[in-house]
């Protein structure tokens, strides 16, 4: 059956501006990524024709590779819905020499069993990162507030556990944060929400009242969280102690 190329990766695609020419990543570069899909696949890659993400080729040719037309670097990685089941290796992706030029990486639905390495905050140009519908987990580590240009988050569908880091670099930035169906504990962060447009929190363990600012979301987004209260969930917080 012909796979199904969803109109989300065709405008990001656009966006990355694709190409298939000859690569200027370095043999180091090019081994650093090969190491992260050996490990993220467990060294069997999925049987797919031209699949490449092998020394010696072009990582411009690979599958699920976008590349810069000019520079000819890395600038995205697609990889949604190719059963992984290995662990997500933040150090090869993210500590390369030059520094990555990464801004889109999506691993959405695959089974990578991993916790979120604390070098992923490495990848500083990462604006898009999309790790849903896996089975990560432990804490989201402190090393995500270094990634200041973040604009779109989704953690969702994960075991991800413990507090979400609230350092003002990275939440000031975000316009989508997606993290429901983890166990998430602790107040929710308060985001700029003047900037954010999407939001959902649902199906986790946070507490407390909601913040007022998180007012112009629907109940939906926070449903699931036993110990929250407050609009817009018709549950009243207990007054405060005298």
């Amino acid at each position: 059956m012909a796979r199904i190329i969803p109109i989300w990766v065709l405008l990001i695609s656009a966006t990355l501006m694709i190409i298939s020419t000859t690569s200027e990543e370095s043999p180091e570069v090019t081994q650093s990524l090969v190491r992260f899909m050996e490990t993220l696949s467990e060294r069997t890659p999925p049987q797919i024709q031209n699949w490449g993400w092998s020394s010696g080729s072009d990582p411009c040719t690979w599958t699920g590779v976008f590349c810069h037309p000019e520079t000819r670097s890395v600038t995205g990685i697609i990889l949604n819905g190719y059963n992984f089941t290995g662990r997500f290796d933040a150090a090869s992706l993210c500590h390369l020499a030059p520094p990555p030029s990464l801004y889109v990486l999506d691993l959405r639905n695959n089974g990578i069993f991993s916790l979120l390495p604390p070098e992923i905050g490495e990848c500083k140009t990462l604006t898009d990162l999309y790790l849903a519908g896996n089975r990560f987990t432990g804490r989201v580590p402190s090393s995500i507030s270094m990634l200041g240009n973040l604009g779109r988050v989704d953690i969702s569908g994960n075991s991800f556990a413990g507090r979400i880091p609230t350092e003002p670099t990275w939440i000031s930035s975000l316009v989508s944060f997606k993290a429901q169906n983890n166990r998430f504990t602790g107040e929710i962060p308060v985001f700029d929400v003047n900037k954010l447009l999407e939001f959902d929190v649902s199906n986790n363990d946070f507490v407390g009242r909601i913040p007022d600012a998180y007012g112009g979301f629907p109940e939906s987004c926070f449903q699931g969280n036993a110990g929250l209260c407050g609009h817009p969930l018709a549950i009243a917080c207990p007054p405060a102690p005298a």
